[in-house]
């Protein structure tokens, strides 16, 4: 319901899906109507949380009394609960309640559910444990720090505004009184597991202990104490968790962000920290490469404090041409979305995703697609056109982490409105168009997944996979007008519109990572030494969610000692063997990949970059393997049905269609086919390589497999 701006908060419109591993924390909400805008300043723990203001967007606001007689600019600014950031916030429209989920890389771990007032203050905070009760915690997971319970849930607020309503992925539904912040239905029994207690615990006792490390005083006698003491630390230490003196550390600590400190480091590592960072100081240099074609291998340039990579250029630089009609109709297709927002009833809008025709054929829905027409006829021509990926738009700090991807929101809701347009067609006696319509959207989201970044990747397969889904429900309606000969010609004559490979996304990943490292670090020429930057330091501990005083000085330690290449070296033996375990099929890679994030966990990796910066690849490589057996998936079921229509039967075996496209990602094997009477059954093991027979997937265990047909029944 609210939409968000930046880049990852983008994809919360409608869904939450892996919030907690967010990659930056949530800087902008917006109401609704657009009216209200909620600008966050990320939080670094420690008493210093993250910091909020609500403002009243004066090119959005209405003459109907949107605002109440509010003047335009600033409403309110206040500190929030969060410590770094939450997960995802929402606005009413009237901009008298804020509601926010979560915390940014600990989900509900921390802050689970906090209502604000219309002055900016906590009217009321649930931790997860008053709001689950003892039934919901086997749907839950828990991810390292974070526990997941929002997951492919909905969230909106009632048609009023008066309450605000969450559905999660197993049914659960969580009802909040805006007006009191109160739960609405709490559960008649709460608590948590042992498994998860202990990560609720550890927020209230943090809670508790939290002070202000301004407050602390230190001379340069106490700095020459640390420093002695953190060679200590790293020269013998067992565990660099668990220093000798914790103490000396927590009081220390307030000092690193305003003191510029010698310490004799390795050749190469970083030799000082200072505490500001001059944007101009060092003119960041462009990597001079020619374009990469797409099967050639991928040689990241290495970062340096005293001439930077400007790697969004690098990045942009191994993109191989696109048409430009291409970006424009694509461009023109966004832009005419945002224009013409879906405003009515979200429920009209979920029984029509569904497959309702009477909501498909509403009043409401059918003036949408009216006015959202020549925005689905210009994203369906891109679809035809040449596209190799968007090229990174600068940012403001010329950080990749920063470049933001406007795109992706409305480019899924152009594939939510494809596959409405296809059911509204297949019900007008036009099945070969619908059918086409979601040929198109599969391509487009090949065309989003080209994309150097692995969000794009992911929304790419979030495209693919709606379009899929609704292709194989109108193959399910059909009464035999769709000829399935013509749908696997088309099928296999755009085949190689397929998205990026993972193992070359994670090169792109990997160069955002050396991009952290070195403007992390500034070059002192007079010195010849590099100096670790405690203001963008800073930034990149706040994405932990870590507000340990001593873990966060450790990592500041740890990093100045192996300066730029140090880290460099760590990140590149991580990426070396991720990008080695994805060149191989998922059953392989799957316990490569587990290795890699073992080893990470490691104290190798104590406070190191890497296991601040390496996302969980594992995951993502499922996802973009989940994609690919989907495709699978639904080909397959087009020249099955094909067979039938041009011999009169079912195949005996898969072995008849001729076509490789029936291997399964997830087991290296044939899809599984059974015929089951006059119909058949076709479907993937999927992630956990098991056949369960043909049991459909229960999302929030992860065990079953991926049934393609007959359809599984709508949840």
């Amino acid at each position: 319901m609210t939409t968000s701006r930046p880049l990852l908060t983008l994809l919360l419109v409608a869904t939450i899906a892996g919030h907690a591993r967010a990659e930056r924390p949530l800087r902008e909400a917006r109401s609704e109507n657009e009216v209200y805008r909620l600008r966050i300043t990320p939080g670094h723990g420690e008493g210093r949380p993250a910091r909020a203001a609500l403002v009243v967007d004066s090119s959005r606001a209405r003459s109907d009394g949107d605002t109440e007689g509010r003047s335009h600019g600033e409403v309110w600014e206040a500190a929030l609960v969060s410590d770094v950031a939450p997960a995802c916030a929402f606005i009413t429209n009237d901009g008298k309640r804020v509601i926010t989920f979560d915390e940014f890389r600990v989900g509900g771990a921390k802050h689970a559910i906090v209502v604000y007032d219309e002055s900016g203050a906590a009217l009321k905070e649930h931790a997860l444990d008053h709001v689950l009760g003892a039934e919901d915690w086997s749907h839950v997971r828990r991810d390292r720090r974070a526990i997941r319970w929002l997951d492919d849930a909905r969230l909106r607020f009632s048609a009023d505004d008066a309450r605000f309503e969450v559905r999660t992925a197993w049914g659960r539904r969580v009802d909040i009184d805006m007006r009191t912040g109160e739960l609405l239905n709490p559960p008649a029994e709460g608590g948590a597991p042992p498994e998860f207690a202990d990560l609720l615990i550890a927020d209230e006792n943090a809670a508790e202990a939290d002070t202000d490390p301004n407050a602390i005083n230190a001379t340069p006698e106490d700095l020459d104490k640390l420093l002695r003491l953190a060679a200590e630390l790293f020269e013998g230490a067992a565990d660099l968790n668990a220093p000798a003196d914790p103490n000396v550390l927590d009081e220390m600590v307030a000092t690193l962000e305003g003191e510029r400190l010698d310490t004799s480091a390795a050749e190469g590592a970083g030799a000082a920290m200072v505490d500001e960072f001059d944007g101009n100081a060092v003119k960041p240099v462009v990597w001079e490469m020619a374009p990469v074609e797409e099967t050639r291998e991928i040689v990241v340039p290495q970062p340096s404090a005293a001439e930077p990579v400007d790697y969004i250029a690098w990045v942009n630089s191994t993109l191989l041409p696109s048409d430009p009609e291409a970006l424009e109709l694509y461009d023109s297709a966004v832009a005419q979305t945002e224009q013409n927002k879906w405003t009515g009833d979200d429920e009209l809008f979920d029984a029509a995703m569904a497959g309702d025709l009477a909501a498909v054929n509403s009043p409401e829905i059918q003036a949408w697609l009216a006015a959202n027409s020549r925005a689905l006829a210009d994203f369906r021509a891109a679809s035809h056109m040449n596209m190799q990926g968007r090229p990174l738009t600068p940012s403001e700090d010329g950080m990749m982490i920063s470049v933001l991807l406007p795109n992706l929101a409305p480019l899924r809701t152009l594939a939510k409105m494809s596959a409405i347009e296809a059911r509204s067609l297949q019900a007008a006696g036009q099945p070969q168009e619908a059918v086409n319509v979601l040929m198109d959207t599969v391509v487009a989201g090949a065309h989003t997944g080209k994309g150097p970044t692995l969000i794009e990747s992911l929304v790419g397969v979030a495209m693919q996979a709606l379009a899929t889904d609704h292709m194989l429900d109108t193959f399910e309606r059909d009464n035999g007008s769709i000829d399935y000969e013509t749908v696997v010609q088309e099928w296999d004559a755009r085949a190689n519109e397929r998205m990026a490979p993972i193992s070359r996304t994670m090169q792109f990943e990997r160069a955002s990572s050396l991009d952290i490292t070195q403007r992390v670090f500034e070059h002192i020429p007079e010195t010849g030494q590099d100096a670790l930057r405690m203001d963008r330091l800073s930034m990149v501990m706040s994405l932990t969610g870590e507000s340990s005083t001593v873990s966060n000085l450790l990592f500041a330690l740890n990093m100045n000692r192996l300066g730029v290449q140090g880290n460099a070296d760590q990140l590149n033996s991580v990426y070396d063997d991720m990008s080695a375990a994805m060149t191989t099929p998922f059953p392989e890679a799957r316990e490569s990949l587990g290795a890699v994030e073992a080893r990470l966990e490691s104290q190798e990796f104590s406070g190191s970059m890497a296991r601040l910066l390496v996302p969980s690849l594992a995951r993502a490589y499922y996802h973009t393997s989940l994609g690919e057996a989907r495709l699978a998936g639904t080909r397959t079921v087009a020249g099955i049905l094909a067979y039938r229509q041009r011999n009169g039967a079912l195949p005996d075996s898969l072995d008849q269609l001729g076509t490789n496209a029936v291997i399964d990602p997830f087991s290296g094997a044939p899809l599984v086919y059974e015929r089951v009477g006059n119909d058949f059954r076709l479907y993937s093991v999927g992630g956990d390589g098991v056949d369960d027979g043909g049991v459909e997937l229960d999302r929030s265990v992860d065990k079953g497999d991926l049934v393609y047909w007959p359809r599984p029944a709508k949840r």
